[in-house]
């Protein structure tokens, strides 16, 4: 959604809104899948035309019309109170979603170890330190990082990285709609910018890049279109609906 559907000031634009109503209205599913936690984006998607979110970069799929979780991937309690003792001390936030729920655990005296779908830990100057205990961790315990990037989570400009258990991603997110929607891969397309869309583009027979996205990105993709600040998303939509 971040940097895709989403333009810089985390808004939907009326064009896109009104593209992806007419997506909808012509029989296509649209499904938004995320890095972030459904508390960050529900409010963001309560009024358009669409049916799931995956969020947690594929480990957690929520049903909106009907208010629920249908899947999510947790990690070990054990693995998780074992990385937030070792990242909190060298990190500038770490964030972790819980479910739906996304908390901020410099806020938090006492976290919640259970039902945990992802944990971001986030570093402002010391980006090398903490990204080789990050991934010295992620080895030992089952876990990899789906994301890192640049991101203004709070004040400043601090380095994110997503951290999930290694069955999870959304290109394995997009797939479980296969079974859930009853549609066949031949009929799916992917709209993305970042890395961890890459694995998305992977499970669907059509790839749409952001004018945005990475390099990388761009390359796999079957067509480019306008950025997020320039309705992007509309702009494919329209051209199919």
């Amino acid at each position: 959604m971040d940097e895709t559907v989403l333009n810089d000031e985390k808004v939907i634009t009326p064009r896109t809104v009104l593209a992806i109503k007419r997506a909808h209205d012509a029989g296509h599913k649209i499904i938004f899948c995320t890095g972030s936690s459904l508390t960050q984006q529900l409010p963001r998607i309560q009024n358009i035309d669409v049916d799931y979110i995956a969020t947690s970069n594929g480990g957690h799929i929520y049903d909106i019309k009907n208010a629920k979780t249908i899947f999510q991937t947790v990690m070990p309690k054990d693995v998780v109170k074992k990385c937030l003792d070792t990242l909190k001390p060298i990190c500038a936030e770490v964030f972790v979603h819980v479910g739906r729920e996304s908390y901020h655990l410099t806020r938090v005296d006492e976290p919640n170890y259970e039902g945990v779908t992802q944990i971001i830990p986030c570093a402002r100057g010391n980006e090398d330190e903490v990204e080789k205990v990050i991934y010295k961790f992620c080895e030992q315990n089952d876990l990899w990082v789906v994301n890192e990037g640049r991101s203004s989570i709070r004040s400043g400009s601090v380095y994110c990285w997503d951290v999930v258990c290694k069955t999870v991603d959304k290109g394995k997110g997009v797939k479980r709609f296969y079974d859930i929607l009853k549609i066949d891969r031949k009929d799916t397309v992917a709209i993305g910018d970042g890395r961890n869309d890459i694995l998305m583009f992977e499970q669907v027979a059509y790839k749409v890049a952001m004018g945005n996205a990475l390099v990388k990105v761009n390359d796999l993709a079957d067509i480019v279109v306008a950025d997020n600040n320039h309705d992007g998303v509309a702009e494919y939509l329209e051209s199919i609906s």
